[in-house]
């Protein structure tokens, strides 16, 4: 049930963002949109994975359900530093530098 009040918050916000009239103005919440919803799905397709495996893997490994599980429990609290600070300037700058230099060296 909440994955379809989050999809209709998230339908009804993209609908006031495109009124909008600032094209500066819908790009900035159009990121920031973007942003709350890979938060919200770092949250939520490893915790889909973990449900399935344990509703339906009865026959899996034992490792399989615990490897799942620790990507349940340690994936989002990292991804989500990374991905709210991949909004800023200096941040992405430095990235798309780093990325730069792994690709000079091969």
């Amino acid at each position: 049930m909440d994955l379809l009040f989050i999809f209709l918050s998230y339908v009804l916000i993209l609908h006031s963002v495109m009124a909008i009239a600032s094209h500066e103005e819908h790009l900035k919440a159009l990121k920031t949109c973007v942003s709350h919803i890979l938060a919200v799905l770092a949250f939520y397709v490893p915790m889909i994975g973990v449900s399935t495996v344990h509703r339906f893997g009865k026959h899996v490994p034992h490792y399989i359900h615990v490897l799942l599980s620790n990507i349940y429990l340690f994936v989002p609290p990292v991804l989500n530093p990374l991905i709210y600070s991949a909004k800023t300037k200096e941040i992405r700058r430095a990235i798309v530098r780093m990325f730069h230099r792994i690709k000079m060296r091969l």
